[in-house]
């Protein structure tokens, strides 16, 4: 039988060891550390939960070309609820907000409004 190595228990890992399996091949996965699912887990930590799940997963929208890769491989199901956010991110730092945009053209004026002398590289 046909023999694969993965390396990295993430939702990479994870979907790269999946695709081997439906294609007939032996696969081994190794993760380092306790659990699987790399950035798309969650864990209790002192009475907190810590979210740090499917919200970073890209290719979530049914519009985006991973989105059947994701439901093949029961990362997304028919049941699971998408909150989409206009951006990826965004925080605070000396009475400034700077966003991480999913439009890249609208981070790219923001992130030059904040510095423009960056224009020139850009």
């Amino acid at each position: 039988m046909k023999k694969i190595i993965v390396i990295g228990g993430g939702i990479a890992g994870l979907t790269a060891g999946i695709y081997g399996l439906l294609d007939g091949y032996e696969v081994t996965l190794y993760e380092k550390n306790a659990f699987l699912g790399g950035e798309c887990t969650g864990w209790e930590r002192q009475g907190y939960h810590i979210d740090n799940c499917l919200h970073w997963l890209t290719g979530c929208n049914p519009k985006d070309d991973l989105y059947q890769i994701w439901r093949e491989i029961g990362a997304i199901c028919d049941d699971t609820e998408l909150y989409f956010e206009p951006y990826f991110y965004c925080f605070d730092m000396n009475g400034k907000r700077l966003h991480f945009w999913c439009d890249l053209e609208k981070a790219r004026q923001e992130f030059l409004a904040l510095s423009p002398e960056d224009e020139k590289v850009s």
